[in-house]
Parts: structure tokens; sequence; C-alpha cells
């Protein structure tokens, strides 16, 4: 039972550091966008592509979406299982809450 619990934290240990070193040579090779627009010495603006778009052209994206529907049944889909999960847990801490009641009533 030793060995298995050595091994597990071994390879848990291992893949920690893994993602941790993975992180920083991500975050060492990662260049700052080119759209960075420098105002003065301490001021800094942004724009990006998207920016850039005229108004018309957002308004035909957004009428795509809206006709394929994909916004819609990802938010429905998120509204659903943020519902259930939150339910869950009620559920879970009113089981625990009347579980610990009767332990630690009886006592006192």
């Amino acid at each position: 039972m030793t060995k298995l619990v050595v091994k597990l934290l071994f390879l848990a240990s291992l893949l920690f550091f893994g993602m941790i070193i993975g992180m920083q040579q991500g975050k060492e090779e990662a260049t700052p966008p080119s759209s960075v627009v420098k105002k003065e010495k301490n001021e800094s603006a942004t724009t990006f592509s998207s920016a850039k778009k005229s108004p018309q052209s957002l308004s035909d994206r957004q009428k795509e979406v809206n006709e394929t529907g994909g916004s819609n049944f990802f938010s429905s889909l998120g509204a659903t299982i943020s519902s259930f999960v939150s339910t869950s847990f009620k559920i879970i801490v009113s089981i625990f809450s009347a579980i610990f009641s009767r332990i630690f009533g009886s006592l006192s």
C-alpha cells in the first residue's frame, strides 16, 4: 500500500512540476501583440482587429450567430449545468447538515 502511495505521489509531483515548467516556457516564449500602440511614456492603447471592423460587419456577424443558434445552445446548456450543480450542492449540504445536527445535537 505504501509503495502505491509513493508511486502516485511521485507521478503527481512529476506532472505538477512538468506543468509549472511548461507554463514558464510558454510565458518566456510569448511575444507581446503587434497591435499595441504607445501613446505617451506611461500610457498605452491597444487596438484589436475586431475594433477595426465596421459596425456593419459586426452586426452581420451577430445576425449570423443568432441564425445558427450557436450562442443560444451553449448559453442554455451552461444554465442547465449550473442549475444542476447548484441544486446538487444544496442537497449535499442539507444532508450533511442533518447528519451533523443529529450527531452533535445528541451530545448536548
